[in-house]
């Protein structure tokens, strides 16, 4: 028996692929956080990203998973990055070890930045929470 429409479109819109949200699938206070502990600054490439800025904008900041959301990896801050709107889109889906190459193909230290995402992703994301949080309610964010 087949399903009713309306569950598959229900259940499209649930599999959609999160940029497709226009970044509303990671709560504000907790894609600052990652901003904060990331020293707003690209994970792949070490640039500085611009917080706030559209996406159209060179250097635009977003939250990109390390281990891609099609090949299992999850929500989780030791999943999430910092990372500047070139970088996360030409990343795309492509693993890590995919995506170092390219790294590297750029002349990206790639042990460096394969060092600083592990890093940045072991550090407890609670302290840069809270800031994230208390620099939103003083309307700083």
């Amino acid at each position: 028996m087949s399903k009713p429409a309306h569950n598959l479109i229900d259940e499209a819109a649930a599999y959609r692929h999160p940029a497709a949200s226009g970044g509303k699938w990671l709560a504000k206070d907790k894609r600052h956080a990652i901003y904060l502990r990331d020293g707003r600054t690209c994970a792949y490439c070490g640039r500085a990203v611009v917080v706030g800025a559209h996406v159209s904008v060179s250097g635009a900041a977003t939250v990109d998973h390390v281990v891609p959301e099609v090949e299992g990896g999850g929500r989780e801050a030791a999943n999430l990055v910092t990372s500047c709107v070139g970088c996360n889109s030409s990343k795309g889906a492509q693993s890590m070890r995919s995506w170092l190459k390219v790294l590297r193909s750029r002349g990206v230290d790639t042990d460096a930045a394969r060092r600083e995402i592990r890093n940045r992703t072991g550090r407890n994301l609670a302290p840069f929470r809270a800031e994230a949080k208390r620099q939103i309610a003083a309307g700083l964010i």
